[in-house]
Parts: C-alpha cells; structure tokens; sequence
C-alpha cells in the first residue's frame, strides 16, 4: 500500500509524522517500510535516522527518471522490458532495521546530496516527462513494479508542500491512501482542501483507477490553550473537511435487523422517513438499500456522519504541539521497546493513527472505508444474542455498576432517566466502534458463566 503525506505549508510536522509512523511499524509492529523523498526542494527524511546528506550515495528518484527520460530521447518507442526499474543496489539507502532483523526502513532518496543537487533538481523538465515522453504511463508501471517486486508492507511518499508540477503524481496517481497533515490556519485548511477536491475530482480516481481515500490531520494544535480556541479549531476543522468523509464513508447495500433498528431508533424524527424508504426489508434479518433522490441520499449520509464515526476520528486525528520536541529530528520510538514512550501525548497520537486507520484500512481496503472502520465487524458477531447476555446478566443498578468498573469512560456519558434496554444499546455500540467485542464477552464470561453458555452462539 502507498501511502503519501502532504502539507500544503511547510514546518507542520509532516515529515516527522511520517519518520515516526515508519519507525513505528518497524520497531513495535515488525513491519518492512519503504519511504519516497518528494520533498524536492528541501530533502530531510533521512536526517531522522542519524543520516547526513554526505551519507547519500544512491541516485535515487532523479536517478532513474533521468535514465528513463535518456532512454525515451534517444529511442522513442521502448518495451517494457527496456523500461529501467528500481534496484536496491542503485537507488535504495538503509535507514533501520530492527534487531529481530524482521522489520526495515529503507529509502529511495530524491538524489545524491551533493553540490550537483540543486543543478539536477531544477534542470528536470517535468512538462517533457509526462506530456511528451509519456512519464504518467511509466509512473503507472513504477506504481505495479514497487508493489509486486519488492516485499514492503507500507510505501510512504513524503511530498513536498504547496501546488508543483509533480504534485498529481504523488498525490494522485501513485497513493492509495492521501494523509493530509494541517496545521491550524485558515490558509492551511484552505489549501489542503482545494487538495483534497482535486484528488477527489481527478480523472484519475473518477476513472476508478483509485479511491479517494484521504485522511485530514490537524498538526501543531496545542490543546492546552484556551478551551474555546481549541473547540473553534476543531469545529473549523471539522466543518472544512467533512466532504472528504462524505467521499469515504459509502452506505453499505445491505444493513443487518440490529443494524437497522439501532439507527431508526437513533433517528431524528425527520430522518426517519429517508432512513425507512432508504432501506427495504429484505428478510426478517435483512434490509437493503433501494434508489432514493440525491438530495435524501445527501441527509441520510449526513445522518450515518453523525452516528460517531465522523466525530471519532475527527477528535482522534489530532496531533499535539509539544514544545519539547518541536524543533529537530525527533524519532520518538526506538528499537528496544520503551514503557516510557506512551507518556508522551505526540507519541500516542502517531500509534493511535497508526493502529487504528493506517493498519486498519490496510488490512480491509478492498471492502471499502466505510465497512473498515467497524461496520465489518457488526457483521461477525451475533449483536441479538449479546444483547439478550447483557440483559439477562444484568438488572439497571447492577448494568450501571458494570459500566463503571469496566467502561468507565462510556459511564460518564450515559444519561440520567435512560432505559437499561438504551444503554446496553450504547454498549454495544461503543464496543462495535472500538472493535472490543471480544473483550466485553470475555469479561461476561468471567463473571455469569452460566447466562454466557445459554445465549450462545455469539459469533456468526
């Protein structure tokens, strides 16, 4: 999977977040990770690495689109066979390796860094590349042949900032995934908007070559400033990227019986008449959706934003100002296996979207986003049965205590006079959107063995 990082101004961390996302996967999750320097202009991956320019000796990117602008000049028409390709010994530089030997980070760099750089940089005529000697077919087979010949598990492409001639390749036609990384400004969030729609509107992904799967980040936020500063940036943030979400989070065709009657029974009143004609009744277990205007369509999506998982990742795709490191190269996770590390907020920030949407989206990219974050997981649990568990385990003052030792943070948002029918309901919410199914039964298990063998089977 290519994954590139793009920020539309410079000094918001972008670089950082991808030195530490990588770092992370190698060291914590033995993953092998390959990263693309496109940040042309002002080349720093590898500084991360206790890497200086001088350490730079592989022709990289420049390298081997030169050699293919060359071969194009000289030739005109050329096989495949004949397209140059990368190559560990010519354009690949180690940065780390685990101990284990199990996870890496290599880096194809932009060039040699050398006082040749800049000259070779600015001489490259990227209107001939790609209009003349056909570079976007080629940037296609670079694409097919860095996924199939090579054996990493993520290729991050850190991307220069702004709007550049190259800035289609890799923000369009190389990613899978865009991670949009903006620092609180409204030119910030303007810019990398106007991003975000051109991926969205290329024809490139309308085509269906890719999807526009984007990630927005807030960078730089210092929550601990005033509390009405920091809800006004959320909300701008919100409010200045919830299309990207509407282009991620497709309604699924088909919605299980507890699926359905959760939602209606969370409806607003004047939602509930599209929800019903959204979704016809299919089986007694079952309902799919059927044609309605694009105009309904459009409030019924609003409506599935609205149940959390807009609001879930938005409040999770924060990344905090932290004074102490935000100047230097700072990998914030090493090797060896650091308890301490969870005590800095920056470094649970990069873990969190590391788990939860990087690997998540990954491991269920063919199924769509939407089914990814959770909506799968409904599926492979019988959710009527551990409904029935809980509420024959528990009577209300007993489901409350429940909550409170188990789920603590769930207990403080459950509402004074609500039915213990409603809050099993958000239990098994929170739990679906958390994928901790299997947790809450095993917890069940522990303490009324005998209600958890009756209203078995739990899983589908």
């Amino acid at each position: 999977m290519i994954i590139t990082f793009y920020s539309y101004k410079g000094g918001v961390g972008r670089t950082q977040l991808v030195a530490n996302i990588a770092a992370y996967l190698c060291y914590y999750k033995s993953k092998k990770v390959l990263l693309m320097e496109w940040d042309l202009e002002a080349p720093g991956l590898h500084f991360f690495f206790n890497k200086k320019n001088n350490d730079i000796d592989k022709v990289g990117l420049f390298g081997l689109l030169t050699e293919y602008v060359k071969l194009t000049r000289s030739k005109g028409n050329i096989s495949t066979k004949e397209l140059p390709v990368f190559s560990k010994e010519k354009h690949f530089v180690e940065l780390a390796q685990s101990q284990r030997n199990t996870g890496r980070i290599d880096l194809i760099p932009a060039s040699i860094y050398n006082s040749n750089y800049s000259e070779t940089i600015n001489d490259f005529n990227w209107y001939e590349f790609y209009e003349i000697l056909q570079g976007k077919i080629y940037i296609e087979f670079l694409k097919k042949h860095l996924k199939s010949d090579f054996d990493y598990d993520y290729i991050f492409i850190d991307s220069r900032t702004g709007i550049s001639d190259y800035s289609g390749i890799c923000n369009i036609q190389l990613p899978d995934i865009n991670v949009l990384v903006v620092a609180p400004s409204i030119q910030n969030f303007e810019g990398s908007a106007k991003i975000a729609q051109n991926i969205i509107n290329s024809s490139y992904v309308k085509q269906g070559f890719r999807k526009p799967t984007i990630f927005p980040i807030l960078s730089r936020f210092d929550t601990s400033a005033k509390k009405e500063d920091v809800d006004n940036w959320i909300t701008l943030f919100k409010s200045n990227f919830v299309f990207i979400l509407k282009n991620i989070y497709k309604l699924p065709n088909e919605l299980n019986g507890f699926q359905y009657d959760w939602i209606l029974n969370n409806c607003q009143k004047e939602n509930k008449k599209i929800f019903t004609k959204a979704y016809k009744e299919k089986s007694d277990k079952l309902y799919e959706k059927q044609e309605i205007p694009d105009s309904e369509f459009t409030i019924l999506v609003d409506f599935f934003l609205s149940l959390n998982l807009f609001d879930d990742y938005m409040d999770s795709a924060l990344l905090d100002y932290n004074k102490g490191i935000a100047f230097g190269e700072n990998l914030l996770f090493e090797d060896n296996v650091n308890v301490n590390i969870k005590q800095i907020s920056l470094a649970e920030r990069y873990q969190n979207f590391a788990d939860n949407y990087i690997e998540k989206v990954k491991e269920n990219h063919e199924i769509g986003v939407f089914k990814a974050f959770n909506i799968k997981k409904i599926n492979e649990f019988n959710v009527k049965n551990i409904y029935n568990l809980l509420n024959n385990c528990f009577d209300d003052s007993d489901f409350d205590g429940f909550v409170l030792m188990h789920f603590f943070d769930l207990y403080n948002s459950l509402s004074a006079g609500t039915s213990k029918s409603q809050k099993i309901m958000q239990l098994l919410d929170y739990s679906q959107r958390r994928g901790i199914f299997h947790e809450l039964l095993e917890i069940i298990k522990a303490i009324n063995p005998q209600q958890y063998e009756k209203n078995k089977p739990y899983w589908r």
